[in-house]
């Protein structure tokens, strides 16, 4: 196949990752151009061909207003409109994939910009939910003036791609005329193989727990947790990597507790903490039919450390991970965790056996050759919907 893929900003962040990883992944298997509005330079790219397309800037206030005002991402519909232009239209491509997550659509507008001008079928892929469901944005005018605008352009296209089967469904419902929408999930792609680290030379029990907590991902449970823990075990520390804690959230808790929690700044090295781990933390939203996955988890998996997961009952995590001896799942309960951290000090040996089919499923290789697939259904469904 002979793909166009079109995405934004194409750099270190989270979204930005995942997109270079699926261009590369697809460009082993399949033509493939990219349309950016920027690379950044520490992103690698094998793609067939490559063009840039600067986006003109803007700031986050400007595009809340013109998303309430328009209902539409001004700059990003330009941008869009920008690059059809910048296409000769007899450039043929077998199918044009955009790329996109929150406050980033140019994936959208530039893709169906250019379905119009090359009448190839369209594919959307998003990172995240759009909008983010009941408890994690609030239901103001621009979250209403958002979910217009994704369900207007969305429902334009031919095929929607998102990270787990429950976003998928939340994303498929918001469309108008989803019966002639093909839908799949594109799990987080992860690289490299499963490492076997070097025991941990602490003298103490370290939970650690990377990356950022907000919204309704809490540190409540797990704080009381290690409050009743450090009474039996008096050696256990919490420690965080790029975490942001505040002060008076600490100031809840016995000075005891506080003094053996470490917060330490963002690091690209989180393999020298992993290390150092008795069990790494993963902390999902406390809503109920929570539709998000971690980033974090996907990494952890890599690792021969436990992992405590604190999740939904229902939730992605839950439904991918049960079941793997590596990985306690807890409930959003002190008591459980409580457990779960007694459990990673006193249990002498871990089998990691059973993470091999999962780390295999979120590997980028096979990530891409099910999204290659998929892509190659979605061709014949959208032409027997053509003939229909």
């Amino acid at each position: 196949m002979k793909i166009l893929i079109i995405a934004g900003n194409l750099d270190q962040s989270a979204p930005g990752i995942v997109f270079q990883r699926i261009v590369n992944g697809l460009s082993k298997l399949h033509e493939v151009h990219v349309i950016a509005s920027h690379l950044d330079s520490s992103i690698s790219l094998f793609s067939n061909d490559l063009r840039i397309i600067q986006k003109q800037k803007t700031n986050s206030k400007f595009d809340k207003l013109s998303m309430i005002l328009f209902k539409r991402n001004l700059v990003d519909n330009l941008w869009g409109k920008k690059v059809a232009k910048s296409i000769h239209p007899k450039e043929n491509y077998d199918l044009i994939f955009g790329l996109i997550s929150f406050g980033h659509y140019e994936g959208l507008f530039g893709g169906l910009e250019l379905r119009k001008k090359l009448l190839s079928p369209l594919a959307i892929y998003s990172v995240d939910a759009i909008p983010a469901p009941e408890g994690w944005m609030p239901k103001d005018y621009f979250y209403y003036s958002l979910k217009s605008m994704i369900r207007k352009n969305l429902s334009k296209t031919n095929a929607m791609f998102s990270s787990n089967d429950k976003m998928l469904n939340y994303q498929m419902s918001l469309m108008i005329n989803k019966k002639k929408i093909f839908s799949s999930t594109v799990y987080t792609p992860s690289i490299g193989t499963f490492k076997i680290l070097p025991p941990s030379k602490e003298s103490e029990n370290i939970f650690l727990y990377t990356g950022g907590i907000y919204g309704p991902r809490k540190l409540d449970y797990l704080f009381q947790a290690f409050e009743n823990l450090i009474q039996k075990y008096p050696f256990a520390r919490l420690w965080f990597v790029g975490t942001k804690i505040s002060k008076q959230f600490l100031e809840r808790y016995s000075e005891e507790l506080q003094n053996k929690v470490s917060v330490y700044p963002f690091s690209d090295d989180l393999e020298s903490y992993y290390q150092k781990a008795t069990a790494l933390i993963d902390i999902d939203a406390d809503l109920p039919d929570d539709i998000f996955i971690s980033s974090k988890i996907v990494n952890y998996l890599m690792v021969d450390r436990l992992i405590i997961s604190e999740t939904g009952e229902d939730s992605p995590s839950r439904l991918l991970f049960s079941g793997i001896e590596s990985i306690s799942q807890c409930n959003h309960s002190a008591k459980e965790l409580y457990l779960a951290m007694e459990n990673a000090i006193t249990c002498a040996d871990i089998n990691y056996e059973s993470r091999k089919v999962i780390i295999d499923k979120f590997h980028v290789n096979s990530v891409c050759k099910k999204l290659s697939e998929d892509l190659k259904n979605f061709l014949s469904f959208n032409k027997k919907n053509y003939e229909n």
